[in-house]
């Protein structure tokens, strides 16, 4: 459905950079879909301060069939942002970053966006940790050692309303 005072996504190319986000890949920053996995599309923002591990994830995630990385955020605060302009589908979400951390962000994502689902990966692999982050919101926790294989299907998972917990 389209959203009041915006113009559709095929309207508009470019819309405003916010601060902290580094944007979207695809020239639709600032278009708004409300419909989850549109055309057998996911929409995913990446979200870690880590700038070699966030353009590797979007480049990783650029590769899978039915993915398409929208935007990308370096901290908490910023993907509350990303997800309120972007409305992905999923937000893939490091927990420890600097200012908002991740589980904050996920608590906040999911109160703002509740159709969009959190996915967090992380090093942290301690059961208070995942107790917290889901406990916020998220759908599903993964570590950061996992193959390429194990996201895509973490990330149709959670997209399709599953709780996924990975190795």
């Amino acid at each position: 459905p389209p959203v009041p005072g915006r113009a559709p996504c095929a309207a508009r190319r470019v819309g405003r950079i916010l601060p902290g986000a580094t944007g979207a890949r695809n020239g639709t920053m600032g278009c708004v879909d409300e419909t989850p996995g549109r055309g057998g599309v996911v929409r995913v923002v990446v979200v870690d301060d880590h700038p070699v591990v966030r353009r590797g994830l979007a480049a990783l995630l650029g590769t899978l069939d039915g993915v398409e990385v929208v935007g990308e955020a370096v901290d908490g605060a910023s993907a509350v942002r990303e997800t309120q302009l972007l409305r992905p589908d999923v937000v893939l979400m490091d927990l420890a970053m600097p200012g908002m951390d991740g589980v904050e962000a996920t608590r906040r994502i999911r109160a703002a966006a509740p159709g969009t689902a959190v996915l967090v990966l992380t090093m942290f692999d301690d059961d208070a940790t995942v107790t917290t982050a889901l406990a916020a919101g998220a759908r599903g926790y993964l570590l950061k050692g996992v193959e390429q294989e194990e996201i895509a299907r973490a990330i149709a998972a959670v997209v399709a309303g599953e709780a996924i917990l990975g190795a």
